[in-house]
Parts: structure tokens; C-alpha cells; sequence
């Protein structure tokens, strides 16, 4: 008896960790199917204008740009598109939780814009990456019945992680 009872534990241990583990590989080809950077932009008239971190960022530099891009951020208070910049250099370097930290902060201080729409998009995804999963669907749920830019993936993204 001691044996059969301990086989089921076992048993469903395994399929405990099996199941997880198989979660969490669908929830990583979620990320890997959507993600994709904020492309970079040219945000100045002329290349002479063009940030260091910019440059680099444009130049897939993604960690070398993160310390230009926060210098810039002290003297442009509240860009979001400058926040979607460093938080996406983050993500590319695989720090999820600095990302979902000034995504978080940008979201609450953000007006109703199309960066939003962006905000809620990367935030989801970020989410997904460090496990956070319900949260990540709020996001989803958001930009599904907004009718935005991201409506038909978030709708997507929403069937997939049911």
C-alpha cells in the first residue's frame, strides 16, 4: 500500500511540474511569437539632432543605450516615447523587471494617447515573461476593447493563454 501511495505522489508531482513547465513554454512562444521592439524613430529633424542613446538603440545597441536614454529622460520629463524606448531596451536585454517597473510608472502617469495603446502592449508582454500572467491579460483585455492598433493580437494573445 505504501508503494501505490507513493507512485500516485509521484505520479502527481510529475504531472504537476509537466503541466507547469508546459505553461510556461506556451507562454514564452506567446512572447517570442508578438515581440517585437519599438522600432526605432527619427525623432529630430536632422541626424546632427539625433541622440547617442537614440543611435545606438536604432543600432540594436540595446544595453549600451539605456544610460544615454536615461540622461535623456532628466531632462525630458514625462516622454513616454522615451520611457517606451529605454523599457523596450530592457525587454531586449532581457531585464523583464525594469521593464514592467517604468512601464507600470508610465502607464499611471499617462494620458489618453496612442502611446497608450504601446504602453499596455509592451506591459502585457513583459508580464508575461516574468510569469505574471493574469496581469498580463488585464492588459490584453484593455487593448482588446479599445479597438486600437493592437486589438486583433490582444484578442489573439487572450485565446491563446485560456
Amino acid at each position: 500500500r505504501l508503494g501505490i501511495a507513493a507512485s500516485i505522489t509521484l505520479l502527481t508531482i510529475f504531472s504537476f511540474f509537466s503541466i507547469n513547465r508546459s505553461n510556461s513554454t506556451g507562454v514564452k512562444s506567446i512572447y517570442e511569437s508578438y515581440y517585437e521592439p519599438y522600432p526605432s524613430a527619427r525623432l529630430f529633424r536632422n541626424e546632427a539632432e539625433t541622440t547617442r542613446g537614440m543611435q545606438l538603440y536604432g543600432s540594436q545597441q540595446y544595453e549600451q543605450a539605456i544610460p544615454y536614454l536615461k540622461a535623456e529622460r532628466k531632462q525630458q520629463e514625462h516622454n513616454q516615447l522615451l520611457e517606451l524606448y529605454i523599457a523596450n531596451s530592457y525587454m531586449m536585454i532581457g531585464r523583464f523587471a525594469e521593464s514592467e517597473k517604468i512601464l507600470n510608472n508610465t502607464k499611471a502617469t499617462a494620458a489618453e494617447t496612442l502611446i497608450d495603446q504601446y504602453i499596455y502592449w509592451y506591459l502585457g508582454l513583459t508580464l508575461l515573461q516574468i510569469d505574471k500572467e493574469s496581469e498580463a491579460m488585464i492588459q490584453f483585455q484593455e487593448l482588446a476593447k479599445e479597438g486600437g492598433i493592437y486589438e486583433k493580437e490582444a484578442k489573439a494573445i487572450l485565446n491563446d493563454l485560456e
